[in-house]
């Protein structure tokens, strides 16, 4: 789409009378100028006058009129007046709030239609005048201006937020939890890359406690909204706490935990302006920020300090470089100790079960609904699932079954009540009096059986010691949030396991497992000798 703009870049109100009024270009004036235009390609004598090393050497693109000082006002986003910004200069600019779209290459690898399709994936936009990156462009910006010889000049328009001057923080942190937040302290945004059991949630209480500005904590479901107001209330004193969900909306401007869902109004896709108000924005399971709607509320808020938390940092669309525009970069990593507090196993099981032809054939591929479809509703493979489940609670484990369907859940949790295992079953759809009874339980409970998706992020009980994989998942990120339940600290607790189900049979799920395998190894699990085939 095009349209007409005037010399701020302002679209016209009137498209019609911009066209109407606007002037042709002869075409002798066209001819004259595309003559005056000296294009010099480079011919292989030029190439010849090179030395052969310095061929392929990258060559910096040379701006002319560039600022001195490039003027920046720093709000919900970065704001840079196009005004003194010669277009090379503009065009810079927007590459760094730019990146290759995965879903375009692989269609292109796979000789399919990109009709549709954007090449690259864009966040800069034009407003009013000036050219808008998202926030966490800020340091790449300052490596720009270096570049060419500009500095920068900031003005900023940010919200500083309240002082809670009376939180405190109850209890202790860890040395290496006190060093995450003392890093996070030096810096106005960035993520905190850290494993599953670190305790990312009590780590950015204590973050909260010692920056003492007002905070509202984004995340994507009821379940870590319930479990960051536990947390808050138990480790934060002299402050009040509020939630802001689609049914509950209670804040108190202090520290307020809320779904970025409820934030947006269905009707015209607004955010409301509660977000505006606060100092600092806490991003838990800060993975999801790529999701439109997430991206949309936190480029809304004008809070000087934003903080991203997640153990995956990966995304299964590739758009994760959305996450570190709009939070800024990766402030601290912690690598999973959890090698060397616990022993962790892995037991593979191969089953050698007759698969139909349809499900191993290449011309058509199957789908993999109609594999889980087989593996689910297979009497003899749910058998040796539930008879594992039995022989690892007479050890005295705490094993949790996880499968991608809640179908599978459903069928495996009635299987269970014929062996007499005390056990709970937790799967999306369950309504919230229910999901309340189920979770009063868990402290008692033998087996736990519930959808990855479910209990993926945010969900903890420490007991738990022993993973059951039921159905097969090949994305790394996954893995690490489901091998992440297993991985809490409790006491006694020296082991953990997990019981992986292999079915070479089928070419699909041979290879889902080779990805999963890296991703043990990556997890610092040793793999038992590998059982006989189960047939």
């Amino acid at each position: 789409n095009s349209t007409f703009v005037d010399q701020s870049f302002v679209a016209f109100v009137d498209q019609w009378a911009a066209l109407f009024s606007t002037q042709r270009v002869p075409p002798v004036k066209v001819e004259a100028l595309l003559n005056s235009y000296e294009h010099q390609e480079q011919t292989s004598a030029d190439r010849s006058q090179q030395a052969p090393w310095e061929r392929s050497l990258p060559t910096r693109t040379v701006i002319e009129d560039c600022p001195k000082v490039l003027q920046v006002v720093i709000a919900n986003r970065l704001y840079i007046p196009l005004s003194s910004l010669p277009n090379p200069l503009i065009a810079q600019l927007k590459k760094i709030a730019s990146f290759s779209n995965p879903k375009f290459f692989k269609a292109q690898g796979l000789r399919l239609s990109t009709n549709g399709i954007a090449r690259f994936i864009c966040l800069a936009e034009i407003d009013s005048g000036y050219l808008s990156l998202p926030r966490g462009c800020l340091d790449d910006l300052e490596d720009i201006c270096s570049s060419y010889g500009m500095s920068l000049q900031l003005e900023d328009k940010r919200v500083k937020g309240k002082q809670l001057a009376t939180i405190t923080f109850v209890g202790s942190l860890r040395s290496a939890q006190r060093k995450a937040v003392d890093i996070l302290l030096q810096y106005e945004n960035g993520v905190l890359h850290a494993p599953t059991a670190f305790g990312k949630t009590i780590t950015a209480i204590g973050l909260i406690c010692q920056r003492k500005v007002n905070t509202l904590v984004l995340v994507h479901n009821k379940q870590l909204v319930e479990q960051w107001e536990e947390r808050l209330k138990v480790f934060a004193q002299g402050v009040e706490v509020g939630v802001w969900t689609g049914s509950k909306k209670k804040p108190t401007g202090q520290i307020d935990i809320a779904t970025y869902q409820s934030l947006v109004n269905r009707s015209d896709n607004s955010v409301n302006k509660l977000v505006q108000g606060y100092g600092q924005i806490i991003v838990d399971e800060c993975h999801h920020l790529s999701a439109p709607q997430f991206e949309r509320v936190l480029s809304e808020s004008h809070a000087k300090f934003i903080v991203g938390i997640s153990a995956t940092l990966e995304r299964r669309d590739g758009h994760q470089p959305i996450i570190f525009m709009q939070a800024g970069k990766v402030r601290h990593s912690i690598k999973s100790d959890q090698g060397a507090r616990l022993v962790q196993r892995l037991e593979k099981k191969v089953l050698s079960f007759e698969v139909p032809l349809n499900l191993v054939s290449d011309e058509p591929k199957p789908h993999i609904s109609d594999v889980y479809r087989w593996l689910m509703l297979h009497s003899e493979r749910n058998k040796v699932i539930v008879d594992d489940i039995k022989n690892e609670v007479a050890k005295g484990k705490v094993p949790i079954v996880l499968t991608e369907r809640r179908e599978h859940a459903n069928i495996i949790s009635r299987m269970l009540e014929d062996t007499g295992l005390n056990h709970q079953m937790l799967v999306g759809a369950m309504k919230k009096k229910q999901q309340a009874e189920v979770m009063a339980k868990l402290a008692t409970t033998e087996v736990l059986v519930a959808t990855g998706r479910f209990i993926g992020e945010g969900f903890d009980l420490p007991r738990l010691d022993t993973l059951i994989l039921a159905l097969p998942v090949s994305w790394k990120g996954s893995l690490i949030q489901y091998v992440g339940r297993i991985q809490r600290e409790f006491e006694g607790k020296d082991e953990v396991k997990v019981i992986d189900y292999v079915d070479p049979k089928i070419p699909m799920l041979s290879r889902m497992f080779k990805k999963r395998e890296k991703g043990y190894r990556a997890l610092g699990f040793e793999e038992a000798p590998e059982e006989g085939l189960l047939i």
